[in-house]
């Protein structure tokens, strides 16, 4: 258990070190020509919602601890922008298309690279890059038209102690009701190889699996169904698919009788999210403030 809390804890660092600054040089635009077309497959790699976020505030107590930026250019979300308020240096993403679909997503100061691959209508293979290195694929399942399973291949060798147990394969399995996501179960292979006292070698794998979380949603609008670049660009941590890939907007995240946050929610006339506030298992509450074009 405590390697999947390693990874799950260096996945949830990646939504803040992934995240995206106002350095990024998109501007802001309002040229609607050319806008993508319309489509209900939160799986095709076009996201075109009927209202665009401009901003997402992040507070927590009085302070505004961060602001993040969506920057579109005919309709298509080109950019994102964070601005951080405790002063953390965060990189910037640029999104690429083919035609309408999302085709690649760029950390403008660094390396990486998200290049999404798709199957007939479908996103089936998203490979992250450092430069020209293959560092990983995750691939896509379907069953009816829905993603059952996400499965992160890793492209790195074992180490040769076992206290660096290598993760060579995550799946995250998914249970739908309706349009969301209401359960996630993790299995994950690993190899290792062991030095004895006496120089003996031994390798070896195992398997684990784990109900990692479960969820109720609210039947409002979420503004980041089928933003495919958000459940990529931090691969591995588990909320971030259900933002992308659920109609609805998560009120309810737990593992068991082990409830990890609840949310309440203010809504416009039309059903979208005005304000969502946050009481997670400490009683910390924090605040996500939505703008919108």
């Amino acid at each position: 258990m405590k390697r999947t809390m390693r990874f799950l804890a260096m996945a949830l660092l990646c939504v803040v070190t992934l995240a995206v600054t106002s350095s990024c040089g998109k501007e802001e635009t309002t040229d609607t020509t050319d806008e993508p077309a319309s489509t209900n497959d939160i799986f095709s790699g076009i996201y075109n919602p009927e209202k665009k976020l401009s901003a997402m505030i992040f507070e927590y107590g009085d302070e505004v601890v961060m602001a993040e930026y969506y920057v579109w250019e005919n309709g298509k979300l080109v950019a994102v922008k964070q601005v951080d308020t405790v002063g953390m240096p965060l990189p910037c993403v640029e999104i690429d298309y083919d035609g309408d679909r999302m085709s690649q997503t760029r950390f403008v100061n660094g390396e990486r690279v998200d290049k999404y691959i798709y199957e007939g209508d479908k996103l089936k293979y998203v490979d992250q890059y450092s430069g020209s290195v293959l560092q990983q694929r995750t691939e896509y399942s379907y069953t009816n038209a829905r993603v059952s399973m996400a499965a992160i291949n890793f492209q790195s060798s074992a180490k040769t102690e076992r206290e660096f147990d290598h993760t060579t394969r995550i799946e995250f399995l998914y249970e739908w009701e309706g349009e969301n996501i209401v359960s996630e179960n993790l299995k994950e292979y690993y190899v290792y190889r062991e030095t004895a006292d006496d120089g003996t070698i031994t390798t070896g794998s195992t398997t684990d699996t784990y109900l990692v979380l479960q969820q109720t949603f609210d039947n409002r609008h979420n503004p980041y169904a089928g933003c495919i670049c958000l459940a990529y660009r931090n691969s591995g941590y588990l909320e971030v698919p259900c933002m992308a890939f659920c109609q609805n907007n998560i009120i309810k995240q737990f593992n068991g009788s082990d409830i990890h946050y609840s949310v309440e929610y203010t809504y416009d006339d039309d059903g979208w999210p005005l304000a969502a506030t946050y009481t997670d298992n400490n009683g910390d509450i924090y605040t996500m403030r939505y703008e919108y074009r």
